[in-house]
């Protein structure tokens, strides 16, 4: 009943791969020059309207909700009521019910139950069972669950406010990709691209974002289908639904735009934090270091 495709060492040499990546760094050679001065104007704009968000907060060694995680950064998550972004993501998530009466739980009062408790049921079997095919001790059990952490469902109505390093290299932004750029992000909602063509590779360094032009092969996006609203994560100085912070003039603006390009680079300030990590651990039929355990 809980078997399933996941193929879980090679996901293993995944995720332990990952742990070394890095944000991109802004490359002057191939992209325009950094303004050191516009961006140290910008620095200060982001600590006062963004940092208390978007971070990066790092927890005390002694309050990680993971002890054994190296560093760990803490995410801050904003209900959608006050970030007034499109709600219907995390609506359906939580709205949505199941009948869980297949799902052998031995509790008839779980027969309908939340998208959350379902994920956390279900995956709680299939690790259960592939563990178990995989004859792993109970310290490799605790290192494919990522730290020793267990799973960990939240059921929040709201979306993380993520670190911001490398953003400029993440265009469309907001978590259903309806805003173009980040120079848009900084405007009032009415002043977004209500529509735009998703599929350039075309980089505008200037907006931070990629050209939002027709191509051949591209994707009209409307934000007037459910789902992909723009609004909210406002600035602007006449209040509203999603105002979280005060009006920027363009200058403003293009000062937050330059900080962003250099954020976590050290050329440029302090850099996040930087730990020895452990190499991958892949298997000998995967690339990498041989020997996952």
């Amino acid at each position: 009943m809980y078997d399933s495709s996941v193929l879980v060492p090679e996901l293993h040499c995944i995720e332990t791969t990952l742990w070394k990546l890095r944000p991109p760094i802004w490359d002057e050679r191939v992209l325009p020059a950094i303004d050191a001065a516009k961006a140290e104007w910008g620095r200060g704009l982001f600590e006062a309207n963004c940092r208390h968000c978007h971070g990066p907060i790092v927890y005390p060694r002694d309050k990680q909700p993971t002890p054994k995680k190296p560093v760990e950064w803490k995410l801050t998550i904003v209900p959608t009521t006050e970030i007034g972004t499109d709600p219907e993501v995390v609506n359906d998530f939580l709205d949505y019910r199941y009948d869980a009466g297949a799902l052998d739980l031995g509790d008839p009062s779980l027969k309908v139950i939340d998208s959350g408790r379902a994920l956390s049921f279900v995956t709680a079997k299939v690790i259960e069972r592939e563990y178990a095919k995989l004859g792993l001790t109970d310290a490799e059990r605790s290192e494919f669950d990522g730290f020793g952490r267990g799973i960990n469902v939240q059921t929040n109505r709201g979306y993380k406010a993520r670190p911001l390093h490398g953003v400029w290299a993440t265009p469309p932004f907001l978590h259903n990709g309806s805003v173009p750029s980040v120079y848009e992000l900084l405007l009032p909602e009415e002043r977004r691209s209500r529509r735009f063509w998703v599929g350039s590779r075309e980089y505008d360094p200037v907006h931070l974002g990629y050209r939002k032009e027709k191509i051949p092969g591209a994707f009209l996006f409307d934000t007037e289908v459910r789902g992909n609203g723009n609004t909210g994560h406002q600035f602007r100085d006449d209040g509203g639904v999603g105002v979280i912070g005060r009006g920027f003039s363009d200058d403003e603006r293009f000062a937050i735009i330059e900080y962003l390009k250099v954020l976590g680079n050290p050329k440029y300030g302090a850099a996040e934090p930087r730990v020895k990590l452990t190499r991958p651990r892949c298997g000998p039929h995967l690339q990498g270091p041989a020997g996952y355990r």
